[in-house]
């Protein structure tokens, strides 16, 4: 049950693009804290660090393939604006990052 946990947020977030600790927990019929407890005991990390990583690297993706504005790539993968977005990748890669 645990993979499928894990795997189950990719496919789902593709489906959608708005996705909450709630409607994962509904899905497996569990608790959100029920839910964060499973994750963190058998992967390390909470069902929101897990979906903040996915969006982040799905980004990426998008922004490697090419072809969309960032304010198009963040409005994809679910950011609430191309600022979170582009503090996200500075916080990861550094301020000297170069943007799209």
């Amino acid at each position: 049950m645990t993979a499928e946990l894990y795997h189950s947020p990719c496919c789902y977030y593709q489906r959608t693009t708005i996705l909450t600790l709630e409607e994962m927990s509904h899905a497996f019929y569990l608790s959100s804290r029920q839910l964060n407890r499973i994750l963190l005991q058998c992967y390390h990390t909470t069902i929101t660090a897990y979906l903040k990583n996915l969006r982040y690297n799905t980004a990426l993706a998008y922004m490697e393939k090419g072809g969309m504005t960032l304010r198009e790539i963040a409005a994809e993968c679910g950011f609430t604006d191309y600022q979170q977005l582009r503090r996200m990748i500075q916080k990861q890669k550094g301020p000297e990052t170069h943007m799209i």
